[in-house]
């Protein structure tokens, strides 16, 4: 039997070099990542909001199919990444299997008058996602040490529009939360806390991911609340 041609193989050139043409053939087609820049630099019409908003139902059995927890909270974070990128606006999740092993925090339901536990599976998979959505300046603040997030530094960084870096400044709005007292007295002097005219219990300081806190005058928030603030 004689030597066999080898068939050229497409590589990865090549595969660049065709996506380039689709492309170029497509120009209305935005291929492009988004983020919170790019849609303030677009214009009014570009930047306005949808008339629609897109949920998935997820069941709590998939991460309860993983083999560890490292997998399963590197699952959770794929999970999130792809929910980002399509513009997933309502996650929804949901049990599927009543025979999971249930989490020791019992769900209070006020209508019905009893309470009822979660599983693991979706005790985990909740608290990962809301980690995951929220800004990486503030997770330190709003999650406590958690058995189920000992991983959560396998999982990517979503990098989702809401998500802004310190150096992002281009962009007028920011989210923050209302930092407790005992942060207050970590991040801010006395002497600056004269200077600005705070009063405990009536002002606090917000922590919107840049070098210092903002003060906010007459804040009339609870402590850890997630806040939105325009033009800081």
């Amino acid at each position: 039997m004689g030597p066999q041609k080898k068939g050229k193989k497409k590589g990865v050139t090549t595969v660049i070099k065709d996506a380039a043409k689709t492309k170029n053939a497509e120009p209305g087609l935005e291929t492009k990542k988004p983020s919170a820049l790019g849609m303030y630099a677009s214009s009014a019409s570009e930047r306005a909001g949808r008339d629609w908003t897109l949920s998935v139902a997820l069941p709590s059995s998939i991460v309860a199919n993983t083999q560890s927890w490292e997998l399963r909270s590197y699952l959770v974070g794929m999970i999130a990444r792809y929910l980002v990128i399509y513009g997933v606006d309502e996650i929804i999740l949901y049990e599927d299997q009543a025979e999971l092993p249930k989490s020791e925090h019992m769900i209070e339901d006020e209508g019905e008058g009893y309470g009822y536990y979660w599983s693991q599976s979706l005790s985990f998979f909740a608290l990962n996602l809301e980690y995951l959505e929220t800004p990486q300046y503030l997770r330190k603040i709003l999650f406590p040490i958690s058995a189920d997030l000992k991983f959560a530094g396998l999982q990517n960084p979503l990098d989702a529009p809401h998500h802004l870096r310190k150096g992002e400044k281009q962009v007028p709005y920011r989210e923050g939360t209302v930092l407790e007292e005992k942060h207050v007295g970590q991040n801010i002097w006395p002497e600056e806390k004269k200077e600005l005219g705070y009063e405990k219990g009536k002002d606090c300081f917000v922590c919107c991911g840049l070098d210092r806190p903002v003060f906010v005058k007459d804040c009339a928030v609870n402590e850890l609340a997630r806040l939105q603030f325009d033009k800081i």
